[in-house]
């Protein structure tokens, strides 16, 4: 079993890729910023959201940095659907190594939206994590007002944990999120 922060993985089902992004993702990723449908249940902290509008700085510098600092893992997702087009981003954050636990967020285009491609991206990530690298536990959130996220999530087995609590996103406003939680089991 590798750490999490060994390598970046390129995750492949013949259907949905999950890959570093590069410099050839750049519109892509702009047109998702754009969207403010999407960044309405994202928290305003999120890489992409750093850059001041530099997303050439946020996919040649801070991906790697943040990779490098082992803070976070920034994957693109692509569709073979969509002729490999970059729909969303999938991201890997609060890595204890300790406790070998992750969380996981993802965030599509609009235009992608209920096309099961978070469904499916989730799927690759729980499959890598449990079988290629040494964590056992996978967490996320999702806020209240997204019952969508909490979908992708109960589809891939996770558990909600706690139920509309209220947390800090760096919004104005108070934001309401469930949790949930994925284990791995082991087989006897």
């Amino acid at each position: 079993m590798k750490d999490l922060f060994d390598v970046i993985p390129v995750l492949d089902n013949g259907n949905i890729c999950l890959k570093k992004v590069t410099i050839s993702d750049l519109e892509s990723i702009k047109d998702m910023l754009l969207c403010t449908d999407v960044y309405r249940y994202v928290p305003p902290f999120v890489p992409e959201l750093q850059c001041n509008g530099n997303i050439e700085y946020f996919i040649n510098t801070m991906c790697k940095k943040l990779f490098d600092k082992k803070v976070a893992i920034i994957l693109g997702i692509y569709s073979k659907y969509y002729n490999d087009q970059l729909c969303g981003l999938f991201e890997l954050y609060h890595y204890i190594s300790d406790e070998m636990k992750v969380s996981i967020g993802y965030r599509l285009n609009k235009k992608f939206w209920n096309k099961g491609i978070a469904t499916e991206a989730t799927s690759l990530i729980i499959n890598y994590l449990f079988n290629q690298t040494d964590i056992t536990t996978i967490s996320s959130s999702n806020m209240v007002d997204n019952p969508a996220s909490g979908r992708v999530l109960e589809k891939n087995g996770f558990f909600r944990i706690e139920e509309a609590i209220l947390e800090e996103w760096g919004f104005s406003q108070k934001v309401y999120v469930d949790k949930w939680i994925l284990k791995k089991t082991k087989l006897k």
